[in-house]
């Protein structure tokens, strides 16, 4: 997945020998609380919906096609970026391993698996060195399996906890 998992997905790229792209997944965020994710984009303009979150909005629905068709510019803006001139890549009967650096709103995965089962994937693992418990089973609804070696209640601050991480680590 874009932004943080890119490093982490090329270090898992170059160990197993396999090609790597990107799928950019863009969050919908409520317009009354930026915090809260109800939803995710692709670039290919895949959607994933966290239903129940999605009913506690007030907004219009006008203000959600907005929220939206923005967030959908912005994938597919950072999928150009990020990917050049290249096309996006298929997967036809392949297992997609998607790689993140965190599962912090586990609505993100989702919307990145089905747009791997869009682009052919027959499977998809979904991987994150550390995931919140709610986002680990949101993701393990939607993807064949899910790889997240540290699973905690909550993740205020992704970047802390990899701080406090790496200062524990082996090697």
């Amino acid at each position: 997945m874009s932004r943080g998992g890119i490093p982490v997905a090329g270090e898992v790229a170059t160990v197993l020998n396999v090609e790597l792209d990107v799928v950019v997944p863009e969050a919908l965020r409520s317009p009354e609380c930026p915090e809260l994710v109800y939803g995710a984009i692709t670039e290919d303009g895949i959607r994933a919906l966290d239903v129940p979150m999605w009913r506690t909005l007030s907004a219009d629905p006008d203000k959600l096609a907005r929220i939206e068709s923005e967030a959908g510019d912005l994938a597919r803006k950072e999928g150009r970026r990020l990917r050049g001139r290249g096309p996006v890549g298929r997967l036809d009967r392949r297992t997609a391993v998607i790689v993140d650096d965190c599962l912090e709103h586990g609505v993100l995965a989702w919307a990145a698996c089905r747009s791997a089962f869009a682009r052919g994937a027959v499977r998809t693992v979904v991987a994150a060195p550390v995931g919140t418990c709610a986002a680990v089973a949101m993701v393990a609804d939607h993807a064949d399996n899910v790889v997240c070696p540290h699973v905690v209640t909550e993740l205020p601050d992704p970047d802390r906890y990899f701080a406090w991480h790496s200062d524990r680590s082996i090697g």
